[in-house]
């Protein structure tokens, strides 16, 4: 389940550019995949940027308690788009691999 409705691609100019088809922002007002996540079965990693205003950390602690399914639950300083460049950094990394150790079979 995709939570995020911006798509971000590079700018001729540098830095990234946030790009939206229409039809998305007229889908926005109905987009409530909360409501689905008590149906989700899957082992489930949450990642919430502290600072991130596009999706608060209250709505993804929300959503961590409505999961009937095994969740984790990642809380880091940044934004919205930041959490996606220090999902590099080790400790992050090791919490993910960690995860898939505890819910994936290999």
């Amino acid at each position: 389940m995709v939570l995020c409705l911006l798509c971000s691609e590079p700018h001729a100019q540098g830095g990234w550019r946030n790009r939206v088809t229409a039809r998305t922002i007229l889908r926005i007002p109905f987009y409530r995949p909360i409501r689905r996540l008590s149906k989700v079965q899957a082992p489930t990693f949450l990642v919430s940027g502290l600072r991130d205003v596009l999706t608060p950390p209250s709505t993804i602690r929300r959503a961590a308690a409505r999961l009937k399914a095994p969740v984790r639950l990642l809380e880091m300083e940044g934004g919205h788009n930041a959490t996606i460049s220090a999902m590099a950094e080790p400790q992050h990394v090791r919490a993910v691999v960690e995860f898939l150790r505890e819910h994936v079979s290999f």
